[in-house]
């Protein structure tokens, strides 16, 4: 044998090794396609590189591609070679380049069977072409991958929590191999009378307002629950008044409301007019309740009735029972100048000396 061509065995083989010990998992499912890139004008074409194919797409005018028969995966490495295997079989790495007297002899594909959960493995594709790429060859054995479940069309999903977010019902393991649903991008529980137990894998019986518990994931039937020995609404809301719902309580006025009991729960006396917390006509807003209205000059019972702002309580009481300024205070806008608290100060001395001039 010339040294020429010992070099390029030498070389072809060192090539084939290097492909072969850097083919990863991900390259090789690239390696399935449907159709072939060879070229054919008949079956028999096909026929020289793999058994089980056809020639597809020809006719008089044109060449076809081979494709594989029914129940048949192709596997492609390169454009000029390919394999049609049953379904339980797959192509994985490159088997050993050896020699002969006369060179270099053979260069093929190896082949793996494709193996199931708990069935022998070399490789991770080999499971994952069953099990999805949530599966791995772990001490020769395929397994769904930690984190992840097999579900109940024989293939591993992520696993997530009640509550979390998903990507479909096979996601949401439950405890004893249970399954609930993803709604809205989040596992739930499977039944509408249920909700997640404390550790988010399990469910238990849900409990309506006012019924006894024992946990406060046992009231989230409702929203905004708690348990206190039976379910109530949490701090900061109220019960509707049919009894199944919690509805934020308003904080201050003009906040949104359905209910009365919104409003009255925090601010005092108010209603819910328009979705709006707001006072009855006749009553007007101060701090954070409703208090009757009464003019400047009117008759009171408080002095919070002749104000429309705590500050103005300096400036404005009621006195008598009528709204005044009082004494020595003056605010313009309110009606108390220098002119009407004299007024004020002395209107007794003017009907005193009224009725004594009467009598004269």
């Amino acid at each position: 044998m010339s040294s020429t061509v010992v070099y390029l065995i030498v070389f072809v083989v060192s090539v084939v090794t290097v492909v072969c010990d850097h083919l990863s998992d991900s390259v090789l499912e690239q390696l399935m396609a449907i159709n072939s890139y060879t070229k054919c004008r008949v079956d028999a074409d096909c026929a020289k590189i793999s058994d089980h194919t056809f020639c597809f797409g020809n006719d008089a005018d044109k060449d076809g591609y081979c494709r594989c028969k029914e129940n048949y995966d192709m596997v492609s490495r390169n454009k000029t070679f390919f394999a049609c295997l049953g379904r339980a079989s797959v192509m994985l790495g490159c088997t050993t380049p050896h020699l002969s007297d006369t060179g270099l002899k053979s260069i093929g594909p190896k082949f793996y069977a494709t193996a199931g959960l708990g069935e022998k493995c070399e490789k991770n594709m080999q499971c994952q072409i069953v099990l999805t790429e949530n599966s791995e060859c772990a001490n020769s054995v395929c397994r769904c991958k930690n984190g992840a479940h097999l579900y109940k069309d024989g293939r591993c999903y992520v696993s997530v929590l009640l509550g979390d977010f998903c990507r479909g019902s096979a996601n949401c393991w439950l405890a004893s191999n249970q399954f609930g649903n993803c709604v809205y991008g989040k596992c739930t529980c499977k039944f509408d009378n249920e909700v997640p137990g404390t550790d988010r894998m399990s469910c238990v019986h849900g409990k309506k307002i006012g019924e006894q518990c024992e946990s406060d994931n046992q009231c989230s039937l409702t929203e905004n629950t708690q348990c206190k020995t039976v379910c109530r609404c949490s701090p900061g809301f109220v019960m509707s008044r049919d009894q199944t719902r919690c509805l934020k309580a308003a904080t201050r006025f003009n906040d949104v409301c359905l209910e009365n009991d919104q409003c009255s729960a925090s601010l005092q006396g108010s209603i819910c007019l328009s979705n709006n917390c707001t006072c009855d006509i006749g009553f007007h807003s101060l701090d954070l309740k409703c208090v009757k209205t009464a003019s400047f000059g009117g008759p009171c019972s408080n002095s919070e009735e002749c104000v429309r702002d705590s500050s103005h309580l300096e400036v404005i009481h009621c006195n008598n029972g009528e709204c005044q300024c009082k004494p020595g205070a003056v605010n313009e806008t309110l009606g108390c100048t220098n002119r009407s608290n004299f007024i004020v100060q002395n209107s007794f001395v003017v009907i005193l000396l009224g009725l004594v001039l009467k009598f004269l």
